[in-house]
C-alpha cells in the first residue's frame, strides 16, 4: 500500500516528443523502470511485460502517423491525396485544367471545278464540324466557321486555270482539335446539386446544354452567379465599328463545370428544386419588425414559420432540372498528339457541304473527290492535364491574384489558367517591357506531340491577348513572343563496381540523367548544376566516381531530328562557369531527344 501511494504522488517525466514506435518503447521503457522499479523489473523482449507495452507503442505510432497523415491533408502545400489537392484548389475558386487542345488558323483546301457549266454553279458552304486528320489519325480537327467559296472575305480564294481545269485553293480555314460528341440523360424527381459525368474522357469544353421541355442551360464561374454579359448583334448604322452590344442576361438555369485529374468531367447543377415561386415560401422580413398584435401583417398574412431547409431549396444557386431530359454537346480530344507538325494535316474524314444551287450531282461528286488540304503551319496549344504538383502552385498564385494582374507572377499564372479549348502554353515568364514604359513582355512556348518544346502559333498568342485582356489594368500593354530555345547534350563518363554487371549500372545512370532534364522539371531561365547532375549519376547503385560531364551545344539537325540554332544569342562556352551552365530569363534549355543526347561511357 505505500508502493501504491507513493507511485501515485511521483512526478511523471513524460516526454512528449516521442512519436514513432522506437522513440515510444524507450519512453515508455524509462518511465516504467522509473515510476515502477519494483513491480516490474523484466525487460527483455520475450517477456510478457515487452509484449504489451510494444502493443501501446505500436497503437501510439499508427495513432500518431494518422494524425500527421490527416493535419498534413488540411493545407494545400502539404497535401499529397489527390482528391484532398483537387478539394483545396477549389476552395480557393481555381478550375482544374485538362487537356487543352491545339489550333490552326491556316488550313488549305484545294479542289477542282467540274469542266461543264460555269464555276458559279458549284459554289458552295464548307460548314462548321468538318474534320481533317493526319494519317494516323491520332490528330482530328474541326472547323469552327463557315467557308463561303464563292464570297469568301476572310479566307484568301485562288483560282488557277491549266490544261483547261480550273482549280481553286482556299486558305486561312480556322479548325482546332477535338471531335464533336452528344450525350442525352433522363432526368427524373428534382435533386440539388444535381452531378452528372460526361461519359468521356478528355472533354475539352461543354458546347451546349439543352433540355427536351425547351429550356437552355448555361455554363458559369460559380452557381451564385445569376447574370452574364453577352454579346448580340448589332443592327444599327454603328455596326462597322460596333459589331456586338454587351448586353446582360440572366441565366437562373446554369452549371458549372468540374473537372477531375483521372480525366472525368462533371456537370453540377444548382439547388432550386421548389416548382412554387422563392417568393411565396419564403416570408416576408416585414412582418417580423413588430409583434403581430400591435399592427398587423404588412403582407396581409400573418407570419408563418420559417423553415431554414426552404433557402437552401430557393433558385439562389440556380435551378435544378426535374422530370427532363438533358442534351448534353461536348467536344473531347486534345492532348500533345493534337500538335500535328506541318504538312501533316492531309487527310478529309467527314465533309459537311452545302451547295449553292441545286442539281449536277455527279458533276458535284466529282468536285468532292478532288478535294485535298494540308496544313502549311504547325498546329500547337495542345497540352496534357494538370498533374497534382501544377494543380497545388497554380491553386496558390491564382487565389493570390485576385482575379486580376498586377504583378508579373499574376500574368505568368493566367497564362496557365486559359480554359484549355483555347489552347495551352507549357512555359511562360514575364518581364517590363524596355521599349514600352506601359508594357509587359511575355515570353512564350508550347510542345509538339512528341513534347519537345517549339514556337507557339499566332492563333494561340491572339487567345491569350484577348483572355488576358480581361484581367489587365487597363494602361497595361500585353506584348507576347516566343521564348528562346537553347538544345543541348550531355556526355559523362563513370567508374562502376566491378562486381556489378557495368552495362546496367550504365543503363541505369542513363535513366538517372534523362530524368533530370525531363522538360517538364524546367523553366525559363533555370541554370543547370553540374554538381547535382553528378549527384543523380553517384546515387545510382555501383557508380563508383564521375569522371566527366560534358555538355555540347546543338544547332543543327542530326539523324533525322530537328533541333533549334540558338547559336545567334546563345554560347555555351560563355554561359559554363564554375559548374552552373547559365542561361537568360527568357531562355530555357532543353536536351531534346534524351535517347540520343544523353550519352555515357564505363572507364573500365
Amino acid at each position: 500500500m505505500p508502493e501504491l501511494f507513493n507511485t501515485i504522488t511521483k512526478k511523471a517525466d513524460i516526454s512528449y516528443t516521442s512519436r514513432d514506435f522506437n522513440s515510444l518503447r524507450n519512453s515508455l521503457t524509462q518511465y516504467i523502470q522509473q515510476q515502477f522499479p519494483n513491480s516490474i523489473s523484466d525487460f527483455t523482449d520475450v517477456s510478457a511485460a515487452m509484449a504489451l507495452l510494444e502493443c501501446v507503442c505500436y497503437a501510439g505510432d499508427t495513432l500518431h502517423f494518422y494524425l500527421d497523415k490527416q493535419f498534413n491533408e488540411l493545407f494545400l502545400e502539404t497535401a499529397q491525396e489527390e482528391k484532398n489537392v483537387v478539394l483545396l484548389a477549389r476552395n480557393l475558386g481555381y478550375k482544374i485544367r485538362g487537356k487543352s487542345a491545339a489550333q490552326n488558323n491556316n488550313i488549305i483546301l484545294k479542289f477542282n471545278y467540274p469542266t461543264s457549266g460555269s464555276i458559279t454553279n458549284y459554289e458552295f458552304f464548307l460548314k462548321t464540324g468538318t474534320k481533317f486528320s493526319n494519317k494516323a489519325g491520332d490528330a482530328i480537327f474541326e472547323m469552327i466557321s463557315d467557308i463561303d467559296t464563292g464570297t469568301s472575305t476572310s479566307n484568301t480564294k485562288n483560282i488557277d486555270i491549266t490544261n483547261n481545269v480550273t482549280s481553286a485553293s482556299i486558305s486561312g480555314i480556322q479548325a482546332i482539335a477535338g471531335i464533336s460528341k452528344t450525350y442525352s440523360i433522363k432526368i427524373g424527381i428534382a435533386i440539388s446539386f444535381l452531378k452528372i459525368p460526361v461519359p468521356d474522357t478528355n472533354v475539352l469544353e461543354i458546347t451546349s446544354v439543352s433540355s427536351t421541355d425547351g429550356n437552355i442551360w448555361y455554363e458559369v464561374d460559380y452557381l451564385a452567379q445569376e447574370n452574364q454579359f453577352v454579346g448580340t448583334v448589332n443592327a444599327t448604322s454603328s455596326s462597322a465599328v460596333v459589331p456586338y452590344v454587351l448586353t446582360l442576361r440572366r441565366v437562373p438555369r446554369r452549371f458549372v463545370v468540374e473537372r477531375e485529374t483521372s480525366g472525368t468531367t462533371f456537370l453540377r447543377f444548382g439547388s432550386g428544386i421548389l416548382t412554387t415561386s422563392d417568393s411565396e415560401f419564403i416570408p416576408n422580413p416585414e412582418d417580423y419588425i413588430l409583434p403581430f398584435s400591435l399592427r398587423g401583417s404588412v403582407s396581409g398574412f400573418s407570419p408563418a414559420s420559417v423553415d431554414p431547409s426552404d433557402f437552401i431549396n430557393t433558385g439562389t444557386l440556380g435551378a435544378a432540372p426535374v422530370n427532363t431530359t438533358l442534351v448534353i454537346k461536348y467536344r473531347s480530344g486534345g492532348g500533345l498528339k493534337s500538335n500535328a507538325a506541318s504538312k501533316t494535316i492531309t487527310e478529309i474524314l467527314q465533309k459537311k457541304i452545302e451547295y449553292k444551287v441545286s442539281g449536277n450531282d455527279f458533276n458535284k461528286s466529282q468536285l468532292e473527290a478532288s478535294m485535298v488540304v494540308t496544313n502549311p503551319e504547325s498546329s500547337t496549344g495542345g497540352e496534357e492535364e494538370e498533374t497534382i504538383d501544377q494543380i497545388r502552385y497554380n491553386a496558390s498564385a491564382f487565389f493570390a491574384s485576385q482575379n486580376r494582374c498586377i504583378t508579373l507572377q499574376d500574368y505568368i499564372v493566367r497564362c496557365y489558367t486559359m480554359p484549355p479549348v483555347y489552347g495551352s502554353v507549357f512555359r511562360a515568364t514575364a518581364s517590363k517591357d524596355l521599349n514600352d514604359r506601359l508594357g509587359i513582355k511575355l515570353s512564350i512556348l508550347t510542345r509538339t506531340s512528341d513534347g519537345t518544346l517549339t514556337a507557339t502559333s499566332n492563333a494561340l498568342k491572339i487567345n491569350l491577348v484577348n483572355y488576358l485582356g480581361q484581367f489587365k489594368s487597363l494602361s497595361e500593354n500585353i506584348n507576347i513572343i516566343d521564348g528562346q530555345i537553347i538544345n543541348l547534350g550531355v556526355k559523362f563518363s563513370i567508374i562502376a563496381d566491378r562486381t556489378r554487371n557495368q552495362q546496367e549500372v550504365l543503363a541505369n545512370c542513363l535513366i538517372a540523367v534523362q530524368d533530370y532534364f525531363n522538360i517538364k522539371k524546367w523553366n525559363f531561365g533555370q541554370s543547370i548544376s553540374i554538381s547535382l547532375v553528378s549527384k543523380a549519376i553517384t546515387n545510382v547503385q555501383g557508380v563508383l566516381a564521375v569522371t566527366e560531364i560534358k555538355f555540347k551545344q546543338i544547332n543543327s539537325n542530326e539523324g533525322g531530328r530537328t533541333y533549334v540554332n540558338s547559336s545567334s544569342y546563345y554560347n555555351l562556352e560563355a554561359n559554363n562557369k564554375n559548374y552552373i551552365v547559365t542561361c537568360g530569363a527568357q531562355q530555357l534549355i532543353e536536351v531534346r531527344y534524351s535517347k540520343f543526347d544523353v550519352q555515357a561511357s564505363v572507364i573500365s
